[in-house]
């Protein structure tokens, strides 16, 4: 995914809007483990672009969607930006 690779060459700023079509896209096809990264992905951007609430708010749809999964990695990622975000406010 393009939002991972920007993650990783130092959070390059992108805009949260250009992960929408991703979202839609696995709504479609019902995929939970999908969905959660898109969330995920968009809630990143956001929580770089100072939009700290928009940001929590894509974090705890990501967590909605991981409910029923075995995916710790995600889920730590999203705890971590939780926290960093409380952390900060």
């Amino acid at each position: 995914m393009l939002f991972e690779y920007a993650e990783k060459i130092d959070n390059e700023q992108l805009d949260p809007s250009l992960i929408d079509f991703s979202i839609n896209y696995y709504h479609k096809q019902n995929d939970h483990h999908q969905l959660a990264w898109c969330y995920y992905c968009k809630g990143h951007m956001l929580k770089y672009s100072q939009r700290n609430d928009e940001a929590a708010s894509m974090y705890f749809k990501a967590l909605d969607y991981l409910q029923d999964q075995n995916v710790f990695l995600l889920s730590g990622k999203i705890y971590e930006d939780i926290g960093s975000i409380y952390l900060f406010q």
